[in-house]
Formats: structure tokens, sequence, C-alpha cells
């Protein structure tokens, strides 16, 4: 596999996961802005929360380590590739 291929899977991987997250995200934020719900099980929604942060913190942080080291960098190479023209 190419320096590119890899860039671009991992970039892939780490949207893919990143709506993941988010998606659990939002309904844990919904669970806590729902009148009614027991202070004693707000917390369990709320560590959902603070721990989805810390992943797509840690997500952000091996992106730009990446971008910063120059292995695999973000935009993939471009090549261009000529096929002859028949006659």
């Amino acid at each position: 596999m190419s320096e590119a291929s890899d860039a671009d899977s991992l970039s892939t991987l780490r949207h893919d996961l990143a709506n993941l997250l988010m998606t659990v995200r939002g309904y844990a934020e919904l669970m806590l802005l729902r009148g009614g719900l027991d202070p004693k099980l707000r917390r369990y929604p709320e560590q959902i929360v603070t721990s989805i942060d810390r992943a797509t913190a840690l997500l952000d942080e091996m992106r730009q380590a990446r971008e910063a080291s120059g292995f695999l960098a973000a935009t993939p190479r471009s090549e261009s590739i000529s096929f002859p023209v028949p006659k």
C-alpha cells in the first residue's frame, strides 16, 4: 500500500470514528436535556460526554502529530497517469 493510500485510509478511519462518537455524544446530551432524569443517573451520560470529548481530542492530536511529522501527510500526493491514445 502506498503512503498516499495509507494517509487516505487513516483519514477516512478517523473521520468515521469521529462521526460515530458524535452520534453517541448527541444521544447522551439528549438524555441530559430531558427533564425528569434521576439526579443519581445523570453521572452516566455526563461520563459518556466527557469520555467522547477526550477521545475526540486524542483523534485530533493524532492528526496534528501526523501532519507535523510529515509522515502520511494529510493531503495525498496526486500522481498523473498517462494512457497512450490509440491511433
